[in-house]
């Protein structure tokens, strides 16, 4: 464990970067002038008519120039990938010492990795300018997330260092993602029930990830202290 605790600022570092994402997107929700996808006069920013993604549109639906927003946006999601990799980071070197959990945590560490990188090319694509390579990346960060962290579950239990409840936080984050993957099939957003029910789900799905993130932080940086 020596080894592992030059690494437990790895797990701080992570958490500042999730907080800092979290600033840079209230930041950005602050500053967007209005529209949704069926009312482009809306003013403001709305929780549940407003998809994240429209945070980082350079020109909102009603037509009003977005450039600070959207920078901010892309901040927020750069922040989320250097989270995502620091995390990922310092996860195969906490459970390096152990051969039950090794092989699972790298096998997840590399699709994490593969997920943020997507992450980031859905925010460098926004969705007024590119957006079906804007879905393309967001699906595919998606896809490549989910079995990554049921991977990170099954090092983690398989450890046995680690409360249940840090296998438990992977699987919850696992359902959250797999839910909002599968509203590609549910309401449209052409009627208003259908935009809010879409767009809620994004958010609570984004706020399990901050929650999780957050919370697997500092189960590992307690553990490579140790």
């Amino acid at each position: 464990m020596a080894v592992a605790g030059r690494f437990r600022h790895i797990f701080k570092w992570s958490r500042w970067a999730i907080g800092a994402a979290v600033l840079f997107g209230a930041l950005s929700m602050f500053l967007y002038p209005g529209g949704t996808v069926l009312d482009p006069n809306a003013t403001g920013y709305s929780f549940f008519q407003n998809f994240i993604s429209d945070l980082g549109m350079t020109v909102t639906h009603g037509g009003q120039a977005n450039s600070l927003g959207a920078a901010l946006f892309i901040a927020s999601f750069g922040a989320v990938v250097l989270a995502s990799v620091g995390c990922a980071a310092g996860f195969i070197r906490l459970l390096g010492s152990s051969s039950r959990g090794r092989g699972f945590a790298r096998a997840g560490a590399t699709g994490a990795l593969l997920a943020a990188a997507c992450l980031l090319g859905a925010a460098l694509a926004p969705a007024n300018r590119a957006l079906v390579w804007h879905i393309w990346f967001s699906r595919t960060a998606t896809m490549c997330a989910i079995p990554s962290l049921v991977l990170f579950a099954v090092a983690t239990a398989r450890d046995g260092r680690f409360p249940a409840g840090v296998s438990i936080a992977w699987m919850v984050l696992t359902v959250a993602l797999g839910a909002w993957f599968a509203m590609r099939w549910g309401p449209g957003v052409e009627t208003e029930a259908g935009l809010t029910i879409q767009a809620s789900v994004q958010k609570a799905v984004a706020l399990i990830l901050v929650g999780t993130v957050t919370y697997q932080t500092y189960q590992f940086g307690a553990r490579s202290s140790r």
